[in-house]
């Protein structure tokens, strides 16, 4: 973008819903440019002729594309938001201080001039590995600009397909390989494909605490296909579980500071503090990522707390930032021991939490922080 407007070609059609016969136009974007699309609104203004107002609309815009500073107030939450939630924002910020008589909407697309690269890893079937992927998928979902609520889901049921492959891919004296590739499609979908050269191993019914996996992943994305690959008409060699899931971008309401883009904040690390006092019943503090990477250690903590399983326990999971399918084997576990000795597992959670979600899914008792207080 070098920082200049052009107005298309209008077609000479009527307005959206008078009955028009509609009439189609075309024109190249460039790698870089982009296109902003407003209703009427925004160029009619009092004592303003609609030349004047597209006029002035072509500068903001134009400065709002190539990040120039209009006035330190309006760049100040923008200066860091994609350039065409940038381009949105100002424009109908700054035309309309002086008054505007009629509704605005503003829809805004880039054709991004350097897209973002494909991502390819390829990783031992070993847990570490899970958080190798972990954080080069996080990074590369935040160079897509994902929102907050898109970049869990795919997180997720990414952490789910991954930390399926380390456990049943491969026998445990014959490590292999599993590669993640990832890559933004032209429909604006994010395609995360997770593939291995092991024995696919169906999930044993008989097993309750088990085979959630797949099925919260499913439940997080958009679609998710399981497929193998065959060998001469023998058993099948490698699966490929590919997600897919379309990136969405929700509409700013241009009112006060609401249309400020909220940062996302790093991850919290794993934690259980079960220095919380609680007389007779044991109680635990369980915050950040619950994985294959540390579901056991909570496993041990929650034990240890509840001198295996022969005091009630109250586990407090609304600090949990990510409970994979390991963590609810984990809280299984540590349910079932805790019935032995005639106890009960109460697990407290946030009202909306990606916790609660799971739990939901996989039919685990809870109460939210609502209920438990």
């Amino acid at each position: 973008m070098d920082g200049t407007a052009r107005y298309l070609e209008g077609t000479g059609t009527g307005p959206l819903g008078t009955g028009s016969t509609p009439v189609l136009a075309s024109s190249t974007l460039a790698p870089g440019e982009l296109v902003l699309l407003y209703s009427d609104g925004l160029v009619e203004r009092p004592d303003r002729t609609i030349a004047e107002g597209m006029a002035e609309l072509a500068v903001v815009a134009a400065d709002a594309a190539a990040n120039r500073s209009l006035t330190p107030l309006s760049i100040e939450h923008s200066a860091d938001a994609a350039a065409a939630e940038r381009v949105c924002q100002l424009t109908v910020e700054l035309l309309t201080r002086t008054g505007h008589a009629d509704d605005i909407t503003a829809l805004a697309a880039q054709w991004l001039a350097d897209p973002v690269p494909a991502l390819h890893l390829s990783l031992p079937s070993e847990r570490p590995s899970l958080t190798t992927a972990r954080d080069a998928f996080a990074g590369w979902l935040n160079r897509l600009d994902a929102t907050a609520d898109d970049a869990d889901a795919l997180h997720l049921a990414m952490v789910e397909v991954f930390t399926n492959a380390i456990e049943h891919a491969y026998p445990p004296d014959e490590p292999g390989t599993i590669e993640l590739d990832a890559s933004l499609e032209d429909d604006g979908s994010v395609a995360c494909l997770v593939t291995d050269h092991g024995s696919w191993q169906p999930p044993d019914p008989a097993d309750a605490d088990r085979g959630h996996g797949l099925m919260v992943a499913g439940h997080s994305v958009d679609k998710l296909l399981v497929s193998h690959s065959r060998s001469n008409g023998m058993a099948s060699r490698g699966t490929t579980v590919t997600l897919r899931h379309r990136l969405r971008r929700p509409a700013i309401l241009a009112s006060g500071h609401g249309g400020e883009r909220a940062a996302h904040p790093a991850e919290p690390p794993f934690t259980v503090d079960t220095s919380v006092a609680g007389g007779a019943t044991a109680r635990a503090l369980v915050g950040g990522p619950v994985d294959i990477t540390t579901a056991d250690l909570l496993a041990r903590r929650l034990l240890s707390v509840s001198r295996g399983g022969t005091v009630p326990l109250v586990a407090d999971l609304t600090g949990v930032t990510q409970l994979a399918s390991a963590g609810v084997r984990a809280l299984y576990q540590v349910s079932e021991q805790l019935a032995a000795h005639g106890q009960a597992l109460t697990l407290l959670t946030a009202a909306g939490s990606a916790a609660q979600l799971v739990l939901d899914l996989v039919r685990l008792d809870h109460v939210t922080g609502e209920e438990g207080a």
